[in-house]
């Protein structure tokens, strides 16, 4: 594997500065004598996406409206595309069906007589689509977003999004000074016009790193909570059972990085002539990691290290905060009534006995090979005296064994835990919700509203 000749990595976690960067550069392999580090600009290509379909967001436009609701002269042209069954959320998330890369790798007429060089059949010159119909995607964002805002889609980006986040390295044109330009050709000067939604910006590892904390953030300062949770969701399945689309994330599924299952990694990659970046963000734990190069490209790789180091890490270091914070250990209301509450490898919290006036909840549980464990739910309150309350949520499931793979427990494996979610309630209450009560950050107490139950922890 080559190392890029000028490159930055970036670990970065919610509502912290980046906990992890480092900085390298090959000598003689970008112009000038600059020294990259967090603040240095690179070109991002494609990861100028993000930038297009979180501004959608920002703007609360209907993603479900076809295109032709801001751009009805589109039903005049020509190419075979019927424009009014492309909604805003098919451009963003590639699954519109139409080409990419408007002005970029497109079909070129002057070229017509190398193809039939090579075997093709003759063209006639009405057979080629007209520009205006050829590769469209986030180019035309610019056109729907100027209509909506009445500004440029570079002044609406700046408005939206940079500014409110303190972006000053992130732009649509090269920095006069610490941009990072590679002694082999690339489109370091180059402005992208109609193309910039799709690949135009420029940014540093730095500023990424503060556009993924506030995605990951439950406390954004861009989006509402319920707007972020279905962002980083996927739109479809892919060719593969680990890949996924996503509004524009690529998402892969991996058991590779977590003793605990399924990882789910949002996305972005990108791709310009000298340039290359990645964007990937790791919800389940609020991490992410920004890689920024320039030359030849080693950045997949190393981003694949570096995630299969710090993931199993973060996990371990999590187990530990939640030891030290409280969650763990006994809670009691008197009466013969506790909880019982660990931590072991698995996921969440094991609830590994529950006692209600003297009886056994989970003894039938026990008995099938069943245990209960407890989820965070994203759901804090602040109450009187400053108490906040946290929701978690329980799920009785399989217990994880270190059996082989492939012996047929897949669709049951898990009792059906999401759909079975929410499923029971008592008195307006449901019996999987448990609350844990905290103050000054450590957990004091569990309320199980269904049993109007409070218990102390001991």
């Amino acid at each position: 594997m080559s190392w890029p000749q000028a490159a930055e990595y970036s670990m970065i976690q919610t509502n912290k500065q980046p906990i992890w960067e480092y900085h390298h550069t090959t000598p003689g392999s970008i112009v000038g004598n600059l020294t990259v580090d967090r603040h240095s600009q690179y070109r991002i290509g494609s990861v100028s996406k993000v930038f297009a379909d979180l501004l959608l967001l920002r703007l609360g436009l209907d993603l479900g409206a076809p295109v032709t609701k801001w751009l009805p002269g589109l039903r005049e042209g020509s190419g075979g595309v019927d424009w009014d069954d492309i909604t805003l959320k098919d451009l963003g998330s590639h699954m519109a069906g139409i080409r990419r890369n408007y002005g970029f790798w497109v079909e070129n007429y002057t070229a017509m007589p190398e193809f039939e060089l090579a075997g093709f059949p003759h063209a006639r010159p009405e057979e080629y689509p007209l520009c205006e119909v050829v590769g469209l995607r986030e180019e035309m964002c610019t056109e729907e977003l100027e209509k909506v805002t009445g500004m440029s889609y570079t002044s609406a980006v700046q408005r939206y999004i940079t500014h409110p986040l303190g972006m000053n390295r992130t732009s649509f044109l090269p920095a006069r000074t610490n941009l990072v330009i590679p002694s082999i050709a690339g489109l370091w000067h180059a402005d992208l016009g109609q193309s910039n939604p799709a690949g135009g910006v420029f940014s540093s590892a730095y500023d990424l790193s503060r556009l993924a904390r506030s995605i990951l953030s439950p406390s954004s300062r861009l989006l509402s909570p319920a707007i972020r949770r279905a962002w980083l969701k996927p739109l479809s399945s892919g060719s593969s059972i680990n890949t996924a689309v996503g509004f524009p994330w690529e998402i892969t599924r991996t058991t590779e990085l977590s003793r605990n299952g399924v990882i789910e990694l949002y996305t972005k990659d990108g791709a310009i002539p000298g340039y290359g970046s990645l964007f990937s963000l790791v919800p389940a734990y609020g991490v992410g990691v920004v890689v920024l190069a320039a030359g030849d490209l080693g950045m997949y790789a190393l981003a694949d290290a570096l995630l299969a180091t710090v993931v199993p890490a973060l996990e371990d270091v999590a187990r530990e905060e939640a030891i030290e914070v409280g969650y763990t250990g006994r809670f009691t209301a008197g009466n013969g009534s506790w909880v019982e509450v660990g931590m072991d490898q698995g996921p969440g919290l094991l609830i590994s006995e529950v006692r209600i006036h003297g009886v056994n909840i989970l003894k039938t549980a026990a008995a099938r090979g069943m245990e209960m464990r407890a989820y965070p739910g994203e759901l804090t309150s602040v109450g009187k005296g400053g108490l906040e309350q946290e929701v978690w949520w329980l799920s009785v499931e399989r217990k994880i064994t270190n059996r082989p793979l492939g012996r047929g427990i897949v669709l049951r494996g898990g009792c059906g835990i999401m759909p079975a979610l929410t499923a029971g309630w008592y008195a307006g209450n449901q019996l999987e919700k448990v609350v844990f009560v905290k103050t000054a950050g450590k957990v004091v107490g569990l309320e199980i509203p269904a049993r109007r139950m409070t218990l102390m922890k001991v």
